[in-house]
């Protein structure tokens, strides 16, 4: 029951989810990508490219390299400046 607990706190929501599976697997490109468009989805830049610019590390493909781009493309136009 307390296991049960504890994941179902995990699922809570999307973000909650891929910052536990990046802890567990940190050197996976996939988590990482889909935890900074969690983060990128809630305006949360800063965090984001530091997910995205992970994966592109462990992986340069360029779904990672374009979120990256776009994740400074919409902190530039929200800060007013760029980065």
């Amino acid at each position: 029951g307390v296991a049960a607990s504890r994941r179902a706190e995990v699922w809570r929501d999307e973000v909650a989810l891929w910052e536990d599976t990046v802890r567990r697997s940190p050197r996976l490109y996939t988590p990482r990508l889909n935890l900074g468009f969690a983060y990128d989805v809630r305006g949360r830049y800063d965090e984001a490219e530091r997910q995205y610019l992970e994966a592109a590390r462990i992986r340069p493909t360029p779904e990672a390299i374009q979120n990256l781009v776009m994740v400074r493309a919409k902190r530039a136009m929200t800060s007013g400046r760029p980065r």
